[in-house]
């Protein structure tokens, strides 16, 4: 409602302001056609006098005119510029676009760190940064030339109770809020809220060990058609599986550190 009232107050601001400017165009118009018709009737000191009157009346139709070309243009450009506020102020829509981005900065931290010893429970607390994002979808064109970043945090708790080697699937239950930046394309949000169900690790066959999502669902921004059910995570690790081995094998692993891209809706 306020949102309603807010447009109909700039839009009858913009009528006062082109029916104000018509009228002072008009105005000028006016008296310029008022001095060529004489102006204020007054009696001739001499022909002379006469002459120097009609001279200065002409010069004041050319200022007349002249302010009138310049006036009517210049309110044209006001009220155009008012309009093109409001419209640069709205808010787009974007629960039916999807949006791929690649991962920056990206780790888990895993508390228990994960040892050995048999864990019913690892919770991960997720921290990524999200560089080189491209939207898709119906509002696609409002992003054109706007460079999209964004970051996303959340934490997952993870089942790893029959994880016994790899590759080895987890189900987790949590959610990853991620807030994009658009620059000056204003999302109506609010932000996503990534729900992940599970999470498969697997030997990537070059030395990483490779991380996938599923059983996904979005709320907010950049659900795509399907409410964030194809959300998908094509990442590594950065460690090698010797490290990640390692790791677990000594005072335990505590950050898995990741590399790839994620994509929503």
């Amino acid at each position: 409602m306020f949102g309603i009232g807010i447009g109909i107050g700039i839009g009858q601001i913009q009528k006062m302001r082109t029916r104000y400017t018509f009228l002072i165009g008009v105005t000028i118009l006016r008296l310029s056609a008022f001095n060529e018709a004489g102006g204020t009737k007054r009696a001739p000191d001499s022909g002379s006098g006469s002459d120097k009157n009609t001279e200065q009346g002409q010069q004041m139709k050319k200022i007349l005119i002249a302010a009138a070309a310049v006036a009517m243009p210049l309110g044209m450009l006001v009220t155009t510029a008012g309009i093109a506020s409001a419209h640069g102020g709205q808010k787009v829509d974007v629960s039916q676009d999807s949006i791929s981005c690649t991962l920056g900065a990206a780790q888990a931290q895993l508390a228990p760190k994960v040892t050995t010893a048999p864990v019913a429970k690892v919770n991960s607390v997720i921290a990524v940064s999200l560089t080189g994002c491209t939207v898709t979808g119906p509002d696609a064109a409002a992003f054109a030339g706007v460079t999209v970043t964004g970051a996303g945090t959340g934490v997952l708790h993870a089942n790893t109770s029959a994880v016994t080697g790899l590759p080895a699937t987890v189900t987790t239950v949590g959610k990853i809020t991620v807030t994009c930046n658009t620059g000056t394309v204003h999302l109506k949000g609010p932000n996503s809220k990534l729900t992940v169900g599970s999470v498969t690790v697997a030997d990537a066959g070059d030395g990483h060990a490779s991380v996938a999502i599923g059983n996904t669902s979005i709320r907010g921004d950049f659900g795509g058609t399907d409410g964030g059910a194809t959300s998908s995570l094509t990442a590594e690790t950065t460690q090698t599986l010797a490290d990640l081995g390692a790791s677990v094998a000594g005072t335990g692993l505590h950050v898995v550190n990741l590399a790839g891209s994620i994509s929503l809706g």
